[in-house]
């Protein structure tokens, strides 16, 4: 299979799902919205998470740092 066939296909997968997402958004546009929402709320929640995450993490690390410093220095 060349590069051609292996394009058209990735493309016709990606173009059905698009068109599939459509479909239900138009039959049943209340559950799609609810649904929708959910995905976005979830999302929202993970990267929240993870900015937080990686906040405590930083501030973590830079106080071990700061500790063994201050322990190779004989600071308290």
């Amino acid at each position: 299979m060349n590069n051609r066939q292996r394009a058209n296909g990735i493309t016709g997968g990606i173009i059905s799902i698009i068109l599939g997402i459509i479909l239900l958004a138009v039959t049943f546009p209340y559950y799609f919205l609810a649904s929708a929402f959910i995905a976005a709320a979830t999302g929202v929640l993970y990267l929240g998470f993870i900015v937080i995450y990686n906040i405590i993490k930083d501030h973590l690390d830079e106080q071990d740092k700061l500790n063994e410093w201050k322990q190779d220095k004989n600071i308290k």
